[in-house]
């Protein structure tokens, strides 16, 4: 009996006992809060059906379960689904405080090479002004007495292409100076979009003149070299000519600047999309004057060239 009442005992404490750890583990387990299970996305991944999660390579999730199989249910911005677990690895919150860290870095580098960019275009639109001022002082003269002569009178119309010309580079410049001022993002690729119907417009329009400008110059040199010297002024043909190309180098840069400005926009920047397309954009200006000083090339070629059996004045 004794013994009998001594493994009762033993089988109530026992009881207890288990009793006591279960309540226990019930605590840990359910009561006791825990820490969020929380994963950074490796790579974008597109949902394919509505229970799952959408998300981007950098995002961090909250995983909720985890089955076997490699699907894991886990939470974003609100939204609850599935997502592949391979596409996901552990991360912690000191993690993400360090990665915000690292993207706001980033983010500042990014955005100081957006305004180097802007200056160093800025800088060289003040240079065309000044450099198409001076070309155009050459040009405003009196150039009456010379109209008469086969391709010069194509020197009115020169005159006014570079003072719209000039007008434009001044317009951007002062556009890219306010850019440059202010604290908002860059958006110099709509700014480029702003402009490019009248960049397109008068780019054609000296395309079309320059070749008739050139062959003017070389046919005439000695008779404008003297009509220019009577108002004090000394035309240096080479340097006239590279002058004049200047309009065509600054249009064909365009492209260039604005490529590299794109690859200093952060991924979601406002002005990604307008700046790919004023890429494109540009570079079809840039083709399209190419074409017509090309047609304008033939033009000229066929007026220059002698007609066999022609014994006419040339």
């Amino acid at each position: 009996a004794i013994f009998d009442g001594y493994h009762t005992v033993i089988f109530a404490v026992n009881l207890i006992r288990l009793h006591l750890w279960t309540g226990f583990f019930y605590y840990v387990i359910l009561l006791m809060p825990h820490k969020p299970l929380l994963v950074c996305a490796l790579y974008d991944y597109n949902r394919r059906h509505t229970d799952e999660l959408s998300f981007k390579k950098g995002d961090v999730l909250q995983v909720s379960k985890q089955l076997e199989g490699g699907w894991w249910e886990g939470s974003l911005d609100g939204f609850v689904g599935w997502f592949p677990s391979n596409y996901v690895t552990y991360t912690t919150s000191a993690d993400i405080k360090n990665n915000t860290t690292t993207d706001e870095s980033l983010l500042m580098h990014l955005q100081s090479f957006q305004n180097e960019i802007i200056q160093h275009v800025l800088e060289g639109e003040l240079r065309q002004v000044s450099e198409l001022s001076q070309l155009l002082s050459i040009f405003m003269i009196d150039l009456e007495p010379l109209l008469h002569l086969s391709f010069l009178n194509k020197f009115i119309h020169l005159r006014d292409i570079l003072s719209q010309t000039i007008s434009i580079h001044q317009h951007l410049a002062s556009a890219l100076s306010e850019m440059k001022r202010t604290h908002g993002p860059k958006c110099m690729g709509r700014l480029f979009l702003d402009f490019a119907p009248a960049i397109n417009a008068v780019s054609c329009d000296y395309s079309k003149i320059y070749l008739h400008v050139i062959t003017g110059l070389e046919e005439h040199i000695a008779d404008i070299t003297k009509h220019m010297a009577s108002f004090n002024i000394n035309l240096h043909l080479p340097d006239c000519k590279q002058q004049l190309m200047l309009v065509f180098e600054r249009l064909g840069r365009y492209p260039l600047f604005l490529k590299e400005m794109e690859r200093y926009l952060e991924e979601l920047h406002i002005d990604r999309a307008d700046i790919l397309r004023a890429i494109h954009i540009y570079g079809e200006i840039t083709e399209r004057c190419a074409i017509l000083r090309k047609f304008k090339e033939y033009d000229i070629n066929v007026l220059l060239s002698v007609i066999n059996g022609w014994h006419g004045p040339p």
